[in-house]
Order: C-alpha cells, then structure tokens, then sequence
C-alpha cells in the first residue's frame, strides 16, 4: 500500500508529461482506480455495499420502487429505485443514479432481462433486486470522490472490511478519516 501510494505522484508527473492533451482527461479516472484496486470478489463485494447503502440511506425505502424500461424474465418492467439526493450518491450518473440497473451494470453481462426477486432478509429485506447467471470475468466497482469529475476532487473510500457503515473516507496511509461532506461516485474501475 505505501508502495503505491508513494508512485502515484510519480505516475501524475510522468503522464502529465507523456500523454497528449487529449488522453490528459482519462488519466485522472486510471488513477482512482490504481489507488483503490480491488480483485473480481472485492469488486463484486463492494458493488454489493453500494447497492445496500444507496437502497437503504439515499431511497425512499423498499415500496419506493417504480417500472423499469429494463425487463425481468416474465417480460414486465423491473422494479428500480432511483436515489434521492446525487449529491450523496452510490450508483452513478452513467445511469442516473438508478440502483439496481447501476447494480447490474457492474457484476452482470448486459442482457436487457434480469431475474427480479424481493429480498427477504439483512438491511434490504423488502427491495427488489436484480440478478443474472452470468457475470462479467471482470466486475466493476465504483470510486468515489468529491467531484462529479474524476480526478477534480478528494478520493473518498468505503472502510477495507465494507462493514455496514455506509459513510466515506479519506485515506492517508493506514489512517481513515470520515467524510462528512458531498461526495459523487465519479467512476466505474475495472477489477484485477
């Protein structure tokens, strides 16, 4: 961890130097990621987190649910829940800040119909969720930052054991201190 914390700057002089201003936009959004790498469970794991905390902190609960234009496998509308408040967000505006769509964007191969079940236990029993048998090789997972652009802002990172504490954090070292703050989830990472 130190390592790589310690490269980044490096890594910022050196493409600011290397890359044409046209590819300058891009690297910001590779740097998030190369901080905050996570393999295909850790990818999945936090995806899951997110999906929890925007269900449960930023909806207005489990029977706020509306059609979908994404269907489920008996051909009506999906159940989606859109967060209220972009400001405070953990499903992107890709896919404006609709939860399970942003869900399955990141774990699942794009397939327009999804297996829709309510949940029955843990802190989303009563939402809906989609799911598919067929996941990405390579899950996505979200970034999280200050700024609606990537790399404009503070880093914010969910605590490593993803616990059911859905504040952010910025990181320093080992040392994570709580954002209290707007944050946006500013991009989607690839996971290793």
């Amino acid at each position: 961890m130190t390592k790589l914390n310690s490269t980044i700057p490096l890594l910022v002089v050196l493409a600011s130097i290397a890359v044409p201003a046209s590819a300058r936009a891009q690297l910001p959004a590779q740097l998030l990621c190369i901080a905050d790498t996570q393999d295909a469970t850790m990818a999945v794991q936090r995806a899951e987190w997110a999906r929890r905390c925007a269900l449960t902190t930023n909806t207005g609960g489990p029977s706020s649910w509306f059609s979908s234009e994404v269907l489920d496998t008996t051909g009506s509308p999906a159940k989606e829940y859109s967060e209220l408040n972009p400001n405070r967000s953990y499903s992107g505006s890709r896919n404006d800040h609709e939860v399970n769509i942003d869900y399955a964007f990141m774990v699942y191969q794009f397939t327009g119909v999804y297996t829709v079940a309510q949940e029955t236990s843990g802190a989303t029993a009563g939402f809906w969720k989609w799911s598919h048998t067929v996941q990405r090789p390579h899950p996505l997972y979200p970034a999280f930052g200050t700024a609606p652009i990537a790399g404009s802002g503070i880093q914010l990172f969910p605590l490593p054991s993803l616990p059911n504490d859905c504040n952010l954090y910025t990181r320093s070292g080992g040392t994570f201190t709580r954002w209290t703050g707007s944050f946006f989830m500013v991009t989607y990472c690839v996971s290793q």
